[in-house]
């Protein structure tokens, strides 16, 4: 009867870390991750855009990257089903902060490389479907290491951004 009631409770105990009842959506191993070699994409989202007088507009996806090689790797291009892609940062110049765009991003052996609100991001301007939570942005990014990986950035309110992606997620409300 010990060994049973023991057995039980190993058996729950393992799902529950495995993504059982209480796990987190967010994280290595979330249901949106991506791996590929040493890199696992997860937490890809984007959120809706506002409303725009035209019929394109910009919208700005986010998600986090984690190496777990021995070696660095480097994410040089994005490109995208729909609109024109680029990467950004946030930079203070003088007394404001400014979006200054960037050509790659380094992310060394055994680090989180994260694209968030309020610093990096990837900007997708001249959109041409109209997006709303729900939809999905099919994205492409390459790595000098790792290759090319397709991910899929979910579409969500603002408002969930810091649920996905965690504390912070607000800081840039614009972008």
């Amino acid at each position: 009867m010990m060994r049973a009631t023991v057995l039980a409770l190993l058996l729950m105990v393992s799902a529950c870390s495995q993504g059982g009842s209480g796990a987190s959506d967010t994280g290595p191993g979330a249901p949106d991750a991506v791996r590929r070699g040493d890199l696992e994409v997860m937490n890809i989202v984007a959120p809706a855009p506002a409303p725009s007088a035209d019929s394109t507009s910009t919208v700005a996806a986010y998600f986090q990257v984690m190496n777990r090689g021995s070696e660095a790797d480097t994410l040089y291009r994005v490109e995208a089903a729909d609109g024109r892609p680029s990467m950004h940062d946030q930079a203070v110049r003088g007394a404001r902060q400014a979006m200054v765009p960037i050509l790659d991003a380094v992310l060394p052996a055994g680090t989180m490389l994260r694209f968030a609100p309020g610093g990096r991001h990837v900007m997708i301007e001249g959109v041409r479907r109209p997006l709303a939570a729900g939809d999905s942005v099919p994205l492409t990014l390459y790595f000098r290491r790792a290759g090319r990986i397709p991910v899929t950035a979910r579409v969500v309110e603002y408002a969930q951004l810091e649920g996905v992606l965690g504390k912070g997620a607000d800081a840039h409300a614009g972008h």
